[in-house]
């Protein structure tokens, strides 16, 4: 993700879209393995984490 994150958010999250990176096929799972857009990126860290 970037900077900002720390080590264990970053475990977090990486844990966190295992599920849904395995269990996505085609488009979606690239979307998904490509990563999170930036507002989606600041919305976990500053409102879920």
């Amino acid at each position: 993700m970037n900077d900002e994150m720390s080590l264990q958010l970053r475990a977090a999250y990486d844990k966190w879209m295992e599920i849904p990176i395995k269990s996505s096929t085609g488009d979606r799972r690239l979307r998904l393995q490509k990563g999170l857009v930036f507002s989606l990126k600041k919305f976990i860290i500053h409102v879920l984490w």
